[in-house]
């Protein structure tokens, strides 16, 4: 996910202390493995990932990082089933749905 929603929910995850930065990169904390598996992404799906858990991905568009890695997609996942985002060819649509759960989310 990228944009500005994907921007402003690294910004809060990082705020909320749900994201730190380490020697070897971003990492999810233990409050934030906490608060991805109450929002229904199973820590199985971050484990048995090829890719890094997390990492900081520059957004163009934006100007600032967005989260990436096996964190990244998972969220996603869990956006679409949630039916708080749409595929709308390469693009997502943010449902009237996505946008109260987004505003809400890791405040």
């Amino acid at each position: 996910m990228a944009g500005e929603i994907a921007v402003d929910l690294f910004d809060r995850m990082e705020r909320a202390g749900l994201l730190t930065f380490s020697r070897t990169g971003l990492v999810l904390t233990c409050d934030g493995h906490g608060a991805l598996q109450a929002l229904g992404v199973s820590p199985f799906d971050l484990e048995r990932s090829s890719r890094p858990t997390c990492r900081s991905c520059f957004d163009w568009s934006e100007r600032r990082p967005h989260l990436a890695g096996q964190a990244g997609a998972s969220l996603l996942r869990r956006f679409i089933d949630l039916q708080w985002v749409k595929r709308d060819g390469r693009a997502l649509r943010v449902t009237v749905e996505g946008e109260k759960g987004f505003g809400r989310l890791f405040m």
